[in-house]
């Protein structure tokens, strides 16, 4: 049995080692099938090629002449119709990256592609190169992009590179990096945009408070002059009607006196129309009645209204009487400076300590300490205000630069040593005198304690800009409490700060007079 098994099997191997050409002349020797015609000429008497086609014998000669020992018409148009597909994708496609699968121009009975070069399927998913047909291996570091072998020799000789997985580690490493820093970006964004969101509604707030102030204020004003325009109304009416009295007096008294007359001349008349006994009866009577005289009245000057005193300068006179209600002030104070924890007044001049205020940061305002600048810019001239400090416990006052620094001041800032030069800059640009756990100094230039003969309730600032002096005194007795001597260059504003919590910090109203030309 086992050598019947061997004889079959070397039987097989001898079968399976023939050639296509011995094939070929056993099919040619087969009994042809009269059955079929033969695609070529339409003949009967076809014999059946290697391949599975069917040709006549007249038609594989030809072929032969023609195409060669494979003498198939069928295939051989397969295989042309395979390579021009080929040529057109590869025109249509070239250099761009394609996914590796079956090498174009590959028959589907598994005929290798031209290019294939015979080293056989790619597996689907893989990338090839499209230059030379092979599969991607190494990535090059320089121009970062993939490459095959015969790239790195031909193109990429002198550059770095790395293995695939390598280099897919290298850059997933490299685009982590790049999302955390997308990622950053877009927080810092995102609080830019926050910002500028609780900016808008802090806009729409203050237009509805400045609304509501600016209301109230025009209508007080209204109040006034409505009151005022009523009282003008009433003395002109009490004046027409005491006049008109008076008129209507004189009038009445007049008017009986004509009256009188009037009598006198008709029954004058009458008696001169009697007989003569009866004339003459009557004629004392009548002539002591007709001998009465009435007095005429005297002139009166001042009967008439008196127009000017009610219409002259209206204007002036109420803007004159307006002076009691209007309340003017030196400096006000600027709110969009303010540090969250202090408040201000409705008519901007009192600063107070109040509960932390969710303000926009905005470049102007002030992080700490807890300050707040004036709105008045002073670049030249002469400049006083006074300010109630009453018993505050901790404040400063003074004025500060356009450039002060506005965010994290730290004590070094605001005392120097007595060797420092009072022609810096310190503290960031102010210069203050200020109340601090019971002792006044003064900032910069000066680390003692000042010594002071009472307590002021009220600080007078005085500033003379072109004489660079900064004066600070009692208010209530022109006391000096400091002075300073600073060339300026820039604009200055006013400056405050308080951290006492019981009293607040309030400009004092000023005098105002009318000068009239």
């Amino acid at each position: 049995m086992a050598e019947r098994a061997a004889q079959a099997d070397h039987e097989e191997e001898d079968k399976d080692v023939r050639t296509p050409h011995e094939d070929q002349d056993e099919q040619h020797q087969a009994q042809p099938e009269e059955e079929s015609e033969c695609p070529g000429c339409q003949s009967v008497g076809i014999l059946t090629l290697p391949c599975g086609h069917k040709l006549c014998h007249s038609c594989i000669q030809v072929s032969r002449e023609e195409l060669g020992q494979s003498g198939c018409t069928i295939c051989y148009g397969s295989q042309l119709m395979d390579s021009v597909l080929h040529s057109l994708l590869e025109t249509l496609f070239h250099g761009q990256p394609r996914r590796r699968g079956v090498t174009p121009g590959a028959a589907e009975d598994g005929v290798m592609g031209a290019e294939d070069g015979g080293k056989g399927w790619a597996a689907e998913g893989e990338e090839m190169c499209g230059k030379h047909g092979e599969m991607f291996s190494m990535f090059c570091l320089e121009e970062e992009e993939l490459i095959c072998p015969q790239c790195e020799t031909d193109e990429h000789e002198d550059h770095q590179s790395c293995s695939i997985q390598g280099a897919i580690l290298d850059c997933k490493r490299e685009l982590r990096s790049s999302i955390r820093n997308l990622q950053e970006q877009l927080e810092s964004l995102s609080s830019i945009r926050q910002t500028w969101e609780e900016t808008s509604a802090h806009i729409k707030s203050q237009s509805v408070q400045a609304t509501q102030f600016l209301r109230e204020e025009f209508e007080k004003m209204h109040q006034f002059l409505s009151e005022e325009e009523a009282a003008l109304m009433s003395q002109l009416k009490q004046e027409e009607e005491e006049k008109s009295q008076r008129m209507k007096e004189k009038i009445d008294r007049i008017s009986d006196d004509i009256r009188v007359l009037k009598s006198s001349i008709r029954e004058t008349e009458e008696t001169m129309g009697l007989e003569d006994l009866a004339f003459l009866k009557n004629y004392k009577k009548t002539y002591t009645r007709a001998q009465h005289k009435v007095e005429e009245p005297e002139e009166e000057s001042g009967v008439l209204l008196d127009v000017a005193k009610h219409q002259s300068c209206v204007q002036y006179q109420v803007w004159e009487k307006m002076q009691k209600i209007i309340q003017f002030f030196p400096v006000t104070v600027d709110p969009n400076t303010g540090s969250v924890c202090l408040g201000v007044s409705p008519d901007l001049s009192s600063v107070f300590v109040c509960e932390k205020q969710p303000l926009p940061e905005n470049p102007e305002r002030f992080v700490s300490p807890q300050s707040i600048l004036g709105y008045d810019d002073f670049t030249s001239g002469r400049h006083s205000w006074e300010v109630e400090v009453g018993d505050n416990s901790h404040w400063s006052l003074g004025v500060a630069s356009e450039t002060v620094r506005r965010k994290d001041w730290s004590d070094s800032d605001l005392n120097l040593s007595p060797a420092a030069d009072s022609d810096t800059d310190p503290g960031g640009g102010v210069w203050i005198v200020s109340l601090s756990s019971g002792e006044y100094r003064a900032s910069p230039g000066n680390s003692a304690p000042l010594r002071l003969r009472r307590k002021p309730r009220r600080v007078k600032i005085q500033l003379d800009w072109e004489r660079g002096c900064l004066t600070f005194s009692d208010g209530s007795d022109n006391t000096l409490i400091h002075r300073f001597k600073q060339q300026w260059s820039g604009t200055l504003n006013a400056y405050f700060s308080t951290t006492c919590s019981k009293h607040p910090l309030k400009i004092t109203a000023g005098k105002v007079t009318i000068n009239v030309d």
